[in-house]
């Protein structure tokens, strides 16, 4: 049994998130979703971390993307990273 304590970053960010939203996590997404629904946050979708390695893996999204405080930019990252700022971009 998964015990939630519901009270680091990752959840406060999983309840503030816009409704809709893509939430990319960092760690094991089941977790991720089991946390979401926890919180009830039905209405989120998980990715994993590794959909980071390709901005075309966000092709298509047309609602808010979050990213898990724990996801790691760097050299193979960055484009997807950039992508979802412009992304973003549309919704502040």
């Amino acid at each position: 049994m998964v015990v939630f304590r519901g009270t680091g970053k990752t959840t406060r960010q999983l309840r503030s998130a816009p409704t809709k939203a893509v939430f990319v996590c960092f760690g094991a997404p089941n977790y991720t979703e089991r946390l979401a629904r926890e919180l009830g946050r039905d209405d989120l979708r998980i990715f994993p971390y590794e959909k980071m390695y390709s901005p075309r893996n966000f092709d298509g999204v047309q609602v808010p993307i979050v990213l898990d405080h724990a996801v790691e930019i760097h050299d193979q990252t960055r484009p997807a990273y950039a992508a979802i700022r412009m992304m973003n971009e549309r919704f502040d």
